[in-house]
C-alpha cells in the first residue's frame, strides 16, 4: 500500500484484473507528498476506503448516490475527484504545518526574550555588587596606605562584609539561588540554559565509505565489477542518501526493491541521473515496462556481495540483500525459427544498404553452426580461421581498443569448433582479403 520513493511516500494500489480496461491502468500511485509515515499512513487508509467504493462502483456501473448508470467517462471521473481531493487535503496539510511553524517560532521568540530579560537582571545585579566590592576594596587600600588608625571592630566589619561579598558573588556564578535574595533578581528556580551537546558522529561508516573501503579499495577485483557495484550504490543514494552502513535495514532494502520495479527499463540505460519520483510517475501515466527481475536481482547481488566484505570487517552486522525472490520469468522468451520462417528469409530480397547480404549471409551461418556471440563473430580476422588437428575452428579473442590503427590481444584466445558449412563456398565469398578484419562491412 505505501512505497517509499527518494524522500516522499507513495499510495499504490493494484487494479483487478477485470476493472483494469475500464480505467486503462494496471495499479493506482498516488503521491502523498509527504516523508511522514504516520502521516502517509492516514492518508493510505483513506485513499484505500476511497478506491475500495470506485471499484465498487464500476462493477456495477451505477453510481449508488443517484441510483442511476453510468458511463466508462463517469467512472474516469469519479478517479480523478479522489486525485483532486487528495490534492486538496495536502495543500490544507501544509498551511496547517506552515501555521503551526509560525506559532511554533513566536512562542520560541517570546521564550528568548523572557530569557534575555532575566539575563539582563542578573547582568544587573552582579554589576551592583562588584561596584559595592571594589568600592570597600579601595577604601581599605586607602585606609592601609594613610596609615589609619581603625579599632578592631571596624576592622572586623569590613573583613566580614568584604567576605559576605566574596561569597555571594561566588555563589552568584557557581549556583544561581543566590540571585534570589537580591531585589529583582532572577527566581531561584530559574536556570541558564546549558549549551547543547555536540552532536556525535556516527560510529558506523556510511555507505559511499563503506564501499570504498570494502570494495574500490580492493585490488583484486575487477574494474567491471567495481564500476557496477559503484552505479548500484549511487542509485541507492540516490533514493535514500548515504545512510550508514548499520541503519540500511531489511526494510529499507525491501523499499529499494519496490521501487526498482516500479522504474522504467529505460533508466538503466540513461547516462544521465534522472529525478526518481518523476520517472515512476511516468511509468505508471504512461504504463511504461518496468525493470526485469534478472536486473534487481543484479543489482541485489552487487549490494550482497558489499555486505559480505562489511560483515567480514565487522562494520555490518547482517546482509539485508540476501535471501530475496525476484519474478525471473522472461518477458520475451526466445524459441526456434520454424521452417517456414527460415524458407520466407532465405527467399526475401535484402534491401539493407549498409549491410552487404555476403555479410549478413556469412554472419548468420557462423552463428547457426558455431553458437558464437554477434560481437565475436564481427570481430572475427582472417588469421582467426584455422584448422587445429583437421578440425575447423575460429579463434576467440577478447579485443581490447585500436591502438594506432592495431588492436591488441588481452588475453590467451578459446577455439570455437565448426562444422562444415560454415566452410563452404558461400562462407568465403563474404571473406575480405584487403584489411584485417574477415567481414567486409
Amino acid at each position: 500500500m505505501l512505497a517509499l520513493v527518494g524522500t516522499h511516500y507513495h499510495f499504490r494500489r493494484a487494479v483487478p484484473v477485470a476493472l483494469r480496461p475500464l480505467f486503462g491502468k494496471t495499479e493506482f500511485w498516488i503521491s502523498l507528498k509527504t516523508g511522514n509515515k504516520s502521516e502517509a499512513r492516514l492518508s493510505a487508509m483513506a485513499l484505500h476506503a476511497r478506491t475500495s467504493a470506485l471499484f465498487r462502483t464500476a462493477r456495477t456501473m451505477t453510481d449508488p448516490a443517484q441510483n442511476k448508470p453510468i458511463t466508462k467517462d463517469d467512472l474516469l471521473a469519479l478517479y480523478e475527484d479522489i486525485i483532486k481531493r487528495q490534492e486538496e487535503v495536502i495543500e490544507t496539510t501544509e498551511r496547517n504545518a506552515a501555521e503551526q511553524l509560525k506559532i511554533e517560532r513566536y512562542t520560541a521568540s517570546m521564550t528568548r526574550y523572557e530569557d534575555l530579560l532575566k539575563t539582563r537582571a542578573f547582568l544587573t545585579y552582579s554589576t551592583d555588587a562588584l561596584e559595592r566590592l571594589n568600592q570597600h576594596i579601595i577604601t581599605l587600600r586607602q585606609d592601609m596606605i594613610s596609615g589609619k588608625m581603625q579599632d578592631k571592630a571596624t576592622l572586623a566589619s569590613k573583613t566580614e562584609e568584604i567576605e559576605r561579598l566574596h561569597d555571594t558573588l561566588v555563589k552568584l556564578f557557581q549556583t544561581g539561588p543566590a540571585l534570589s535574595q537580591a531585589p529583582g533578581a532572577v527566581p531561584p528556580s530559574h536556570q541558564l540554559a546549558s549549551p547543547s551537546p555536540t552532536p556525535t558522529a556516527p560510529t558506523s561508516p556510511r555507505l559511499t565509505e563503506a564501499l570504498n573501503l570494502g570494495l574500490l579499495a580492493d585490488s583484486q577485483k575487477s574494474d567491471a565489477t567495481k564500476k557496477e557495484t559503484a552505479r548500484t550504490v549511487a542509485l541507492f543514494v540516490q533514493a535514500f542518501g548515504d545512510k550508514p552502513v548499520q541503519e540500511i535495514t531489511g526494510r529499507i532494502a525491501g523499499e529499494f526493491r519496490d521501487l526498482l520495479f516500479s522504474l522504467p527499463s529505460s533508466y538503466a540505460k540513461s547516462k544521465q541521473d534522472m529525478d526518481l519520483n518523476a520517472e515512476v510517475e511516468r511509468a505508471q501515466e504512461f504504463d511504461l515496462p518496468t525493470l526485469s527481475g534478472k536486473s534487481v536481482k543484479n543489482h541485489f547481488m552487487r549490494l550482497s556481495a558489499l555486505w559480505n566484505q562489511l560483515i567480514r570487517r565487522e562494520i555490518a552486522e547482517k546482509n539485508p540483500w540476501s535471501n530475496w525472490d525476484f519474478d525471473l520469468t522472461k518477458r520475451n522468451p526466445r524459441r526456434a525459427w520454424t521452417d517456414d520462417e527460415l524458407a520466407l528469409l532465405s527467399s526475401s530480397a535484402w534491401t539493407c544498404s549498409t549491410i552487404s547480404q555476403a555479410t549478413f549471409a556469412g554472419i548468420t551461418l557462423v552463428a547457426a553452426y558455431s553458437g558464437m556471440r554477434l560481437g565475436e563473430i564481427c570481430n572475427l580476422r582472417n588469421e582467426d580461421i584455422q584448422k587445429v588437428d583437421g578440425i575447423p575452428c575460429f579463434l576467440i579473442r577478447a579485443l581490447i581498443p585500436k591502438t594506432n590503427g592495431h588492436r591488441k590481444q588481452k588475453r590467451a584466445p578459446a577455439m570455437c569448433p565448426s562444422t562444415a558449412p560454415c566452410w563452404s563456398g558461400a562462407f568465403w565469398s563474404s571473406r575480405k582479403t584487403v584489411r584485417n578484419s574477415f567481414f567486409r562491412n
